[in-house]
């Protein structure tokens, strides 16, 4: 069954911020493809959502050069970055999957 919810869920409960459930739809895809980005950039726009978030919920935890997110460094993309969200692998791992 294509397109179900049950294909779709998330360890990652819905908080309202769009980087934030970004962010955690994005692991949890990782996840199910079995691969783990080494740092998540976000656009400034998304990065300033996810920061005030974090500064409101565990401000303990933030820092402004990058966040540790269940064990991915969450950081500010360039102003140039043309997408939402870009993943950094580790060095020597494709970007992809194989299928």
């Amino acid at each position: 069954m294509i397109g179900t919810a049950k294909n779709y869920r998330s360890e990652y409960k819905p908080t309202l911020n769009l980087a934030v459930d970004m962010v955690g739809a994005c692991l949890t895809a990782c996840k199910k493809k079995k691969i783990k980005p080494r740092v998540i950039q976000l656009a400034p726009p998304y990065w300033a959502l996810f920061c005030d978030y974090v500064k409101e919920h565990d401000p303990e935890s933030f820092d402004p050069y990058g966040i540790d997110f269940d064990g991915v460094i969450i950081e500010k993309g360039s102003i140039w970055q043309r997408d939402a969200i870009k993943l950094i692998m580790p060095e020597g791992k494709p970007a992809e999957a194989e299928a």
